[in-house]
């Protein structure tokens, strides 16, 4: 029997359900923020940076977990980019 189960998960941004498995990957965990999931629309709306007060949540879990943030001159906060450490 195939494998059908599709792992849903929730994106850190827009809360929205995101399926990551059985060949679908709609987003991405950041391995920099703890491996919070953001989906592939929220990455690319974002593409320039994450507006922190219109996600105090997202804002607040990365501080809890001591995450330090990359901000920009705008004070947008930089999403780490694909395949960067650290």
């Amino acid at each position: 029997m195939p494998f059908t189960h599709n792992p849903d998960f929730k994106c850190e941004l827009c809360s929205g359900t995101t399926q990551m498995g059985g060949g679908v990957y709609e987003g991405r965990f950041i391995p920099q923020w703890q491996k919070i999931l953001i989906c592939r629309r929220c990455e690319a709306s974002n593409w320039d940076g994450i507006i922190p007060e219109e996600h105090p949540l997202l804002m607040e879990k990365l501080r809890a977990g001591g995450i330090k943030l990359t901000r920009t001159e705008d004070g947008l906060v930089r999403i780490p980019p694909r395949g960067s450490v650290g």
